[in-house]
């Protein structure tokens, strides 16, 4: 008898990859779909392939993970800025 076959939590396989390196690297274990959509952007933008990732292709993996990282900050950031203004 076979292991049931679990449905993806995420549709797309972007965002399965994004959501992972999030929560292995940040420790984000429930990202937004906001987030994955602008990492998966951002990576578009910056020159990213998804084909050269699924690949295996170093730089390209580099860059996904730096892009998550410069997203990751940035969130942070707004959010830090956001409870600052909030307190004054």
């Amino acid at each position: 008898m076979s292991k049931p076959i679990k449905p993806k939590s995420r549709l797309s396989a972007d965002h399965r990859v994004i959501a992972r390196i999030l929560e292995l690297s940040h420790g984000d274990k429930k990202p937004s779909e906001k987030k994955l959509d602008l990492c998966s952007k951002v990576f578009s933008n910056a020159g990213g392939s998804w084909y050269d990732f699924f690949e295996g292709k170093p730089h390209t993996v580099k860059l996904l993970k730096r892009v998550i990282l410069a997203v990751d900050m940035k969130e942070k950031l707004d959010a830090k800025k956001k409870g600052r203004l909030d307190d004054e």
